[in-house]
This record gives structure tokens, sequence and C-alpha cells, in this order.
């Protein structure tokens, strides 16, 4: 681990990288560029973030949601590792029947 990530709580590579939070009902396809998401604090705030290529763009991808966690890491035991696998992930709306997040493998 570096002094910046010791520091910090972030790779060095995720300087200058855009940041993604998907938002109510948004759909995205992205390819995971590392084994597994890290988990940071920042004061009394805890989340998840992961590198993805999306639309050829290298993003930041990050979650506060237990259920989106807890299928990624099924993926990820399934798998042995997140790196290079493309998927299709779906945030909820929360109204009606549409409460649960999706994660589907494409290749």
């Amino acid at each position: 681990m570096s002094w910046y990530e010791k520091l910090t709580g972030e790779k060095i590579e995720t300087v200058g990288v855009e940041s993604k939070k998907l938002q109510k009902g948004e759909e995205v396809i992205v390819t995971f560029k590392e084994d597994e998401p890290r988990v940071i604090e920042a004061g009394d705030v805890k989340y998840a973030s992961i590198l993805v290529k999306n639309n050829d763009r290298l993003v930041e991808l990050r979650f506060k949601s237990k259920a989106l966690a807890r299928r990624l890491a099924r993926l990820q035991l399934s798998r042995g590792s997140l790196m290079d696998l493309k998927v299709r992930i779906r945030r909820p709306t929360g109204e009606g029947d549409d409460v649960k997040w999706e994660v589907e493998v494409i290749e």
C-alpha cells in the first residue's frame, strides 16, 4: 500500500478519475478494472469504490447499497474476481415493484 493510499484511502490511479453514482432507475454497462471494490471511510460515511470502464472511459463507481454489495460479492465469489467482467447494473427506482438492484453478466 502506497503512502497516498494510507493517507487518503484511495488508490493513486483514482486521482483525477471521474466518480459515478447511479441515480434511481439508471442503468450502466461497465467492465470492472479491479479484482474487488475497496471500502472508503470518510468521517461517518462508509462506501465502496471500484474502477470500471464505461463508454471507453475509466470511471470510479461508488456505492453504499448493501443489496448491490451483496450481488457483487456473490458474483466475485462465483467467478473468483471481478477483473475484466462486463456487467449491466441497474439501480431500482424504489417505486412499486421496482425495488431490487439488477446485476447481469454480459460476457
